[in-house]
């Protein structure tokens, strides 16, 4: 009996423990090259995992999938600290095992290929580091290198719809 009751406990503790937690961030600005503000707009949902995140609906579900394998979230991997910031970085090796796994196990040169083409896939757009996201470490804040030397800054906050409701009357 005791064994059944502890394998039931684990089994539990480990389903709960595999779910992420979702948070909403409201664009509040983005900062231009020259320190140039302007007003932002929208949000994202951003889903943490473990040791990653990923863009996501309210509940979770990944919105941004690998265009090579749609079973697959665009996912970005903990990579550590940098000036007191937690870095994340977007997990170009999932998607070329996932591209592995679809033509035919490829190595070497191939798989080097693969991760070449998706390295080409960001600088395209004017190199610089927006493969990356940034958190405050209490991750109430997230920055998101763009393209031309641009970054979207994010505060978390309650998303939309879920502010409640004003005053019944307004004085």
């Amino acid at each position: 009996m005791k064994k059944i009751f502890l394998i039931s406990v684990f089994s539990v503790a480990s389903v709960v423990c595999s779910y992420g937690q979702t948070y909403y961030y409201q664009h509040i600005e983005t900062v231009d090259a020259n320190k140039a503000r302007t007003k932002g707009s929208g949000g994202k949902y951003i889903t943490f995992t473990r040791n990653s995140c990923y863009n996501s609906d309210k509940n979770g579900y990944a919105t941004s999938k690998s265009p090579h394998c749609s079973n697959i979230a665009n996912t970005y991997s903990y990579e550590g600290k940098e000036n007191g910031l937690l870095v994340f970085v977007f997990d170009k090796y999932t998607q070329c095992d996932c591209l592995s796994k679809q033509r035919g196990q490829f190595t070497g040169s191939a798989y080097d290929a693969c991760i070449w083409a998706i390295n080409l896939s960001f600088s395209h757009f004017g190199g610089g580091r927006y493969e990356y996201y940034y958190f405050s470490s209490d991750y109430e804040r997230m920055n998101e290198p763009m393209s031309g030397g641009q970054t979207k800054v994010y505060v978390k906050s309650a998303a939309p719809g879920e502010r409640g409701s004003g005053p019944s009357e307004f004085y």
